[in-house]
């Protein structure tokens, strides 16, 4: 009797191959929430959610996305919200696309637009922020248009924003 190599069949190698992948493999589900394009997802430091939506404000969840609840009854009335972080206090801060920063107090949106750029009646829209390693907010600014030729980098001085990168092309 002669001795055969065993040619491996290839769904068996596929087999193999892929097995450590589905271990590892993640379901994605529908959450029940707010109706509405969902621009930035936030979780707390409890577990808690924050998503900021097109056009609706910013919502809270509690447990895991099963429910919503829109903060200060969606008092933040600036259209969308394009990010949300978390300040050095803890406080909730929202970029807004036309209402500049706001930031969450525990009962309504208090503005911190001081030094913000603003033309053709409106402020800048505020696209990122983000809490540098010191703790210093920067806010990052999109220009469009003719009211907003071009983009901005903001840094918050306690008080209000200092320009620290005007003129940015909007690419």
């Amino acid at each position: 009797m002669k001795n055969k190599l065993l040619k491996p069949r290839p769904t068996l190698l596929w087999a193999i191959l892929l097995f450590p992948f589905a271990l590892g493999a993640q379901n994605f589900f529908n959450l029940p929430g707010p109706m509405g394009t969902i621009r930035s997802l936030l979780k707390g430091p409890n577990g808690e959610l924050y998503l900021g939506s097109n056009s609706k404000g910013v919502f809270h969840s509690m447990d895991n996305g099963q429910n919503w609840t829109g903060l200060g009854g969606n008092t933040i009335m600036t259209g969308r919200i394009n990010d949300l972080v978390f300040d050095t206090s803890g406080q909730l801060v929202a970029a807004t696309e036309q209402g500049g920063v706001k930031k969450w107090n525990g009962t309504g949106w208090n503005s911190i637009n001081i030094g913000l750029f603003s033309t053709c009646g409106i402020l800048v829209p505020i696209r990122d922020l983000t809490v540098a390693p010191g703790g210093t907010l920067f806010a990052g600014a999109h220009g469009y248009g003719t009211c907003f030729p071009v983009g901005d980098v903001y840094r918050f001085e306690g008080s209000g924003w200092a320009s620290v990168a005007a003129g940015l092309a909007n690419t």
